[in-house]
């Protein structure tokens, strides 16, 4: 199965919209609020794993820094692989609901 890389980007806000982050993959993209109480990469990561948990893609994924500091890009690794990347590393997992079949996360760890 290929595996989509999930990019993020911040985007300020307008005068009509707040600030918000978009996910986007080869799949498509979404867009979620910026949450002021979350950090900014914890922000990036809620996202990614929104748009994971959009097209159903179940596992682990990891992420890290853009190199021009624009964003984050997050990969699913089949392997549980414990990589660094940029200045700081986070994962999160999607498991599937027993019952209800739905994408459900397993667990969100933002390292800050």
């Amino acid at each position: 199965m290929f595996v989509q890389a999930i990019v993020t980007k911040y985007l300020g806000p307008t005068n009509t919209l707040p600030g918000r982050i978009k996910a986007t993959a080869s799949a498509g993209t979404l867009t979620v609020p910026y949450e002021s109480g979350l950090s900014t990469n914890a922000n990036h990561t809620a996202a990614a794993h929104a748009l994971a948990r959009k097209f159903g893609w179940m596992g682990h994924y990891q992420g890290g820094g853009m190199p021009d500091g624009n964003g984050n890009v997050y990969v699913r690794n089949g392997h549980n692989l414990h990589l660094r990347a940029g200045v700081w590393e986070c994962d999160f997992h999607i498991e599937t609901d027993p019952v209800t079949g739905e994408a459900v996360p397993a667990s969100t760890h933002p390292r800050d």
